[in-house]
């Protein structure tokens, strides 16, 4: 080996500078490219290539040192590699363990929540059995008929909401008159627009039920007349109120009813 390399040094020093600087250049820019190891297998193959054009002599020399330098770039670079997969595994191993909490974390936050949501639904419920309202006893029943499932669902929010009233929704009449019977409400909200062949047939049924007709019925219409007040007075109604429906305004009118005689007979 040393006079492999003593033959290389003589063919460098006869060659001159300018062939040092050609023969580095490929480390230079590979360097810059930070490819060290592909710089180096570059410039020893660029450097044995040269040798074999212009002094073959000292080919044989060249190679020799070419194929020791060659094989400690592929276990540098073996080596290289091995860190740099190790590296990318810890890398991986931190980034399970960081989604792996960020699950657990966001498990924790989610059962915390619907725990949370329970014991306010739960405290809810027990205020609204125990709320008093001016004597009148516990939380209002109401039974809500109407058409239109946004004003079912608008209205039953906001007097649910309120901790005083549980509301009973029916969509048709028939179920209106049914849930009436059997739930027995404080008080029936009765839409007047119902799309039946006669409107007035409902509030009519409920009057003439001896299971029915001691529950107050406050008719709602759109049609804010006298004449439409007088019409659902005279079919049974204890109580009229025009929509669009002023909310302050119906409690008041459904406290008023219950508080007040609960027969029209």
């Amino acid at each position: 080996m040393a006079k492999h390399i003593e033959d290389l040094s003589q063919f460098l020093q006869s060659f001159g500078v300018a062939a040092l600087a050609l023969l580095f250049l490929p480390v230079l820019i590979a360097v810059l490219a930070r490819k060290v190891a592909l710089a180096l297998t570059a410039s020893l193959l660029s450097f044995t290539s040269l040798m074999l054009f212009i002094a073959p002599a000292s080919a044989t020399s060249g190679l020799a040192i070419v194929s020791a330098l060659g094989s400690f770039l592929v276990a540098l670079e073996s080596v290289f590699a091995r860190r740099r997969m190790m590296a990318f595994d810890k890398q991986l191993a931190d980034l399970t363990s960081r989604v792996n909490q960020l699950e657990n974390a966001e498990q924790r936050r989610l059962a915390l929540e619907v725990k949370r949501r329970s014991q306010t639904d739960r405290a809810r419920r027990q205020g609204n059995q125990s709320h008093q309202r001016d004597g009148l006893g516990i939380v209002t029943k109401v039974l809500y008929v109407e058409h239109n499932d946004d004003n079912i669902y608008m209205l039953k929010t906001r007097l649910e909401l309120s901790g005083a009233f549980e509301v009973l929704a029916a969509e048709d009449s028939e179920k209106g008159c049914r849930l009436a019977a059997t739930e027995h409400p404080d008080v029936i909200l009765m839409d007047l627009e119902m799309p039946d062949d006669d409107r007035w047939e409902a509030v009519r049924r409920l009057k003439n039920d001896p299971q029915t007709r001691d529950i107050p019925i406050i008719g709602m219409s759109a049609h804010a007349v006298e004449s439409e007040r007088e019409k659902a007075i005279a079919a049974g109604c204890n109580e009229f109120d025009a929509k669009p429906i002023e909310f302050e305004s119906l409690v008041a009118t459904i406290r008023r009813v219950i508080a007040g005689p609960k027969s029209m007979s």
